[in-house]
């Protein structure tokens, strides 16, 4: 098997991940939209608020954010400007995209290793940070965080590793 076909069956390994994180991720969007208009009616129509909704919210985001990352990315997606880009010779194109990746790589990297970092200490926290109205520990979030950021590094290797060898076609 070669190297080639390593690659591919992880870039597919991959994808299939994406697809079933990007979907979770949807479906806690449904879910927020539903939190979201049950609170609202029963704020301004009931006079009985969900307590706690803002929290859950914001928890719900972190899994709708970090879940649809690499997803995107594997979409190309993610918003661009490429105005002078588009006038380039092909050549520079493909350095700008080395350069651009590097960088991308680089800096998702550290901020992964950061919130792995930040998830493993906010675990071991007695107590450790936590919402501030239903006191939900944050470090699990914190983990699927570090998770969704991960898979957007893995997902910006293989891209990086795809520019190269098309570069040699």
């Amino acid at each position: 098997m070669g190297l080639e076909r390593i690659g591919q069956n992880i870039e597919k390994c991959i994808n299939a991940t994406n697809k079933v994180f990007t979907a979770i991720a949807a479906f806690t969007l449904l879910l927020m939209m539903l939190l979201v208009a049950v609170d609202v009616i029963g704020r301004y129509i009931l006079n009985r608020p969900i307590t706690g909704s803002t929290d859950i919210i914001e928890l719900m985001l972190v899994i709708m954010v970090f879940f649809t990352l690499a997803y995107t990315a594997g979409k190309k997606g993610h918003v661009s400007v490429d105005v002078v880009y588009i006038r380039l010779p092909k050549a520079i194109k493909m350095n700008l995209d080395r350069i651009t990746y590097a960088a991308s790589l680089f800096t998702v990297a550290i901020i992964t290793w950061r919130m792995f970092l930040r998830a493993w200490e906010s675990a071991l926290a007695d107590p450790g940070p936590a919402t501030s109205m239903l006191l939900i520990p944050e470090a699990p979030f914190m983990l699927i965080a570090a998770f969704g950021a991960f898979l957007l590094f893995i997902q910006l290797l293989i891209q990086f590793f795809q520019l190269f060898a098309g570069a040699r076609e």
